[in-house]
């Protein structure tokens, strides 16, 4: 293991040391992993209740336009509030909407316009969640931590995408699922 390898584990396991850090790195850990299960959820919600991969693409493309449209407001209202109080707000936010996509595919009430407005919102709380978390994490490191924190954050993010994520099954010696089960089906 070269210095510089070992410099780079040390300065990681000194981030988690951190009382403020290492409790937001768990908590970004178990929120990222909680908005990619409900994308995923919302896909194959969809993929059940309709053959039609343009319905796909509108539910992706209702998440995608707020967040592109909003990210710069989410940004400066980070500038200006708490962002602890605004990443609390969008995680109320997110846990609603995915217990109510939950309670309508439970209650098989479901329909595809119901995943399009709950896709809506969730794009638009991330719109004002990752404004919020690349402006806190600086906060919560001393001053020449801060490349390494924000690196280690955004490992945490795109780790968890990646391991999720069919195509980087490969990568990890596993073969993609030809189709995936459908536990519901929509009565309509």
């Amino acid at each position: 293991m070269s210095a510089e390898n070992t410099s780079l584990r040390k300065n990681a396991l000194e981030l988690l040391r951190r009382g403020p850090f290492r409790r937001y790195i768990i908590g970004a850990a178990i929120s990222d992993t909680g908005t990619w299960m409900q994308v995923m959820a919302q896909g194959w919600v969809v993929s059940t209740l309709t053959n039609k991969a343009i319905v796909l693409g509108l539910v992706n493309l209702a998440a995608g336009l707020p967040t592109l449209a909003l990210t710069m407001y989410g940004g400066s209202l980070a500038d200006r509030h708490d962002k602890r109080k605004i990443l609390i707000a969008t995680q109320v936010v997110q846990i609603i909407s995915a217990l109510f996509l939950g309670y309508l595919v439970t209650t098989s009430s479901i329909q595809i316009w119901h995943v399009v407005i709950l896709a809506t919102v969730l794009g638009a709380s991330i719109a004002f969640e990752m404004p919020a978390i690349s402006a806190l994490v600086p906060e919560l490191v001393e001053h020449e931590q801060i490349g390494a924190a924000i690196n280690m954050d955004r490992a945490v993010f795109h780790g968890l995408l990646a391991r999720r994520s069919p195509e980087f099954s490969s990568v990890r010696g596993e073969r993609p699922p030809l189709s995936l089960p459908t536990p519901f089906r929509s009565s309509r």
